[in-house]
C-alpha cells in the first residue's frame, strides 16, 4: 500500500514523511551514541560512574579525549574482589603487576608499556562515596598525576575504567579501582613513571593482630620491591 502517493502524481512524498524518516534517523542516531558508550562502560555501579565522571571533567584533566571502556571496568570489578581479601591495600595483589594484569585478562595494552609495572592502576579504599575517595587520590602525588595525565606518557591515555565494591566482611568495606590506558603502537618512555602506594587504614588492632599485620606487610613489601625494581 502506498496511500501517501495516491494523490500525488509525481510521487513527490507529503510533509508528514520527512518528519517521519527524520524522527527515525534521530533515533538510530541517539541508539548509536548511547552504544558506544554506555553509563556502566564507565563504571560498575553509581558510585564508579561517578568518580569516573569526577576524573573525566576536572578541571585539571590533562588528556583530551578519555572514552569509558567495558573491559577496563570489568578487569577494575575483579581487582577490587582480590583487595577485598587483604589487609595491604596494594597494586601486586594477585601476584601480577597491573600491567601484567591487564594484558593476562584481555585488554591489548600498547607495546610502549612496560611489562613489569604499574603506569595504568589507581587504587584506593576506606572511603564511601566518590568524591571522598577523588580527594584521597589526588593526595598522592603518583596517583595525581595517572588520573590527571599531568606527564606526556599519561596524557596519551584514552580509556577509562573505574570500579566500587563494598564488602562488608572485609578489613576496608569500600573498595576502589581505576584504570587509565590505551592501545596504540608508542615507545616506551625515556623515564618509567610508576604508580605505587601500599597502604593500610589506622584503626585499633590487639598487640597480636598489629604484629601479624608488620609481618606480612613486610612480607608484602619485599615481593613488591622484587617485582617492580626499577621503582622510583
Amino acid at each position: 500500500m502506498m496511500p501517501l502517493a495516491a494523490n500525488n502524481p509525481r510521487g513527490q512524498m507529503t510533509k508528514s514523511l520527512p518528519w517521519g524518516v527524520f524522527s527515525c534517523l534521530f533515533a538510530v542516531l541517539l541508539a548509536t551514541s548511547v552504544q558506544a558508550e554506555k553509563p556502566d562502560d564507565c563504571g560498575n555501579n553509581n558510585q564508579a560512574q561517578q568518580l569516573a565522571y569526577l576524573i573525566k571533567h576536572h578541571q585539571n584533566q590533562q588528556r583530551t579525549q578519555l572514552d569509558c571502556h567495558a573491559k577496563l571496568t570489568d578487569i577494575g570489578h575483579y581487582k577490587a574482589k582480590l583487595l577485598s581479601g587483604h589487609e595491604v591495600i596494594m597494586h601486586n595483589i594477585g601476584h601480577l603487576t597491573p600491567n601484567q594484569l591487564l594484558r593476562k585478562k584481555g585488554y591489548k595494552l600498547s607495546d610502549g608499556y612496560p611489562h613489569l609495572g604499574n603506569q595504568v592502576e589507581a587504587i584506593a579504599a576506606g572511603n564511601k562515596t566518590a568524591s571522598e575517595t577523588f580527594n584521597q587520590l589526588l593526595n598522592s602525588a603518583r596517583h595525581r598525576n595517572l588520573i590527571l595525565g599531568s606527564s606526556d606518557f599519561y596524557r596519551e591515555q584514552n580509556q577509562i575504567g573505574v570500579a566500587y565494591l563494598q564488602q562488608k566482611v572485609s578489613p576496608y568495606e569500600h573498595y576502589w579501582v581505576i584504570y587509565l590506558a590505551d592501545t596504540k603502537h608508542r615507545e616506551k618512555p625515556k623515564t618509567e613513571f610508576t604508580v605505587s602506594y601500599d597502604y593500610t587504614l589506622h584503626h585499633e588492632k590487639s598487640a597480636e593482630q598489629q604484629q601479624k599485620l608488620s609481618i606480612r606487610k613486610r612480607h608484602e613489601q619485599s615481593r613488591h620491591k622484587h617485582l617492580m625494581p626499577d621503582n622510583q
